[in-house]
């Protein structure tokens, strides 16, 4: 997809690798663990904005509150995982 509508604005959401090498958590286990780990996800890459975003472009790190980011749909775009957010969640650009 090359273009997106309005004010969204879409972040690389990180993976979760663990350090303990052949650990393999289940479907369950890494939902809950990611959940817990959105509160830690402050600083996100900037994969895409929507056509009337003007606060930030594709590349920029952004600063978005934890609270935020919990509301943001995740989508699978380009075999990877996405935050949706909107362009007044992000507060800052590094």
């Amino acid at each position: 997809m090359k273009k997106y509508q309005g004010n969204v604005v879409i972040l690389n959401k990180p993976t979760y690798e663990s350090k303990i090498k052949g650990l393999e958590l289940s479907q369950e286990a890494q939902a809950s663990l990611e959940k817990d780990l959105v509160k830690h996800y402050t600083r996100l890459k900037v994969f895409a904005v929507g056509e009337n975003v003007t606060f930030c472009k594709e590349g920029d790190e952004v600063l978005i509150t934890p609270r935020q980011l919990s509301y943001c749909d995740v989508v699978d775009i380009d075999g990877g995982t996405k935050f949706v957010a909107q362009e007044s969640n992000c507060i800052g650009i590094y």
